[in-house]
């Protein structure tokens, strides 16, 4: 099948933090009994190092770059096409970061830079079984972005997360005016509850820049303070497509001029959320740069978030096929 292009550009370039993630499974009370709380992202230095954290699995990771590989390896297996969307990010030249480069690029433009001598980024997850997520962050050498300008330009949409904002703002803020001035849009993911009122302004900065402004109930809740229906409303005042995942509920869509679109969730067996909103984007993507209505392409989003719960970590090779997803809702 051949894939509808709406013009000769490149699909999405992505500014990402390139982490590997260290995911291990813990109880409820675990969390309860080292006062954590479920969805915050954190420095490193406050993990509770205990007898339960054992049997860590490593996944490549990282939020933008989990929607840009998904896209692409579901662009490949949808429709036999590679190489349409880019990865920018910072990797140590250690092990993690070698492996990291093997198990990510295989559809991917690779726009990468190694710094000799330096440390990769680690996440350390601990998953509930409630498949909600809690993190601890080592940055390593990620937050050091090399940005190749010339090649955003080559590209339709230019995608990054809260997170790159609060690991480098001078440098994601620099690429996000770069790519509105040279007419690409902009997508913004609100990525973690804790990180949002610290950075609120220069939140409220990129989604008057945004075409896509998308975050789950809770950031979405925290960043305007409201319920998710009304929260997706207010967001689409913001930017052009406005898009608030809700879980076990589905998620809400709404373009600024439109309907808001209530998503039916796809039934799933959940083990790990972790990225499981960054393969919903991704899906989002495959329909609209398609040229599917925001409902369909809701729905492929939906069905790819489900797939998303059911791995561990944020990276999903198991074909969606769009051409069976299904039209109602």
């Amino acid at each position: 099948m051949s894939v509808t292009l709406v013009d000769k550009k490149k699909d999405i370039i992505g500014l990402s933090n390139l982490p590997s993630d260290l995911i291990v499974d813990v109880s409820e009370e675990f969390i309860k009994t080292e006062n954590l709380k479920k969805g915050d992202s954190v420095p490193f230095e406050k993990l509770p190092w205990k007898t339960e954290l054992t049997n860590w699995r490593i996944i490549p990771g990282g939020s933008t770059a989990n929607t840009i590989v998904c896209a692409s390896n579901q662009l490949f297996l949808n429709f036999g096409s590679r190489n349409r969307n880019g990865i920018i990010g910072t990797l140590g030249d250690d092990e993690i970061g070698s492996n990291y480069k093997e198990a990510s690029f295989q559809n991917v433009i690779d726009y990468t830079t190694v710094i000799k001598g330096g440390r990769s980024m680690v996440v350390y997850i601990l998953v509930t079984p409630d498949a909600e997520r809690t993190q601890f962050y080592n940055l390593g050498v990620s937050s050091n972005f090399r940005i190749p300008f010339s090649k955003i330009d080559e590209f339709r949409y230019f995608h990054l997360t809260l997170y790159e904002v609060d690991a480098n703002e001078e440098k994601a803020m620099e690429a996000i005016d770069y790519a509105y001035e040279h007419g690409l849009k902009i997508s913004f993911n609100l990525a973690a509850t804790n990180l949002i009122l610290k950075n609120i302004d220069r939140i409220n900065e990129i989604a008057k820049k945004a075409t896509i402004l998308i975050g789950n109930e809770n950031e979405a809740k925290t960043f305007t303070k409201l319920d998710a229906k009304e929260a997706v409303e207010e967001m689409s005042c913001m930017s052009d497509i406005a898009i608030v995942t809700a879980g076990k509920k589905g998620s809400y869509i709404k373009k600024s001029n439109g309907p808001t679109h209530q998503i039916s969730p796809f039934k799933a067996n959940p083990i790990d959320s972790t990225g499981s909103g960054d393969t919903y984007l991704a899906g989002f993507y495959l329909g609209v740069l398609r040229g599917y209505s925001i409902k369909k392409s809701g729905l492929i989003a939906s069905q790819l978030g489900a797939m998303g719960c059911e791995v561990y970590g944020g990276r999903l090779n198991k074909c969606c096929s769009i051409n069976e997803i299904p039209t109602h809702n």
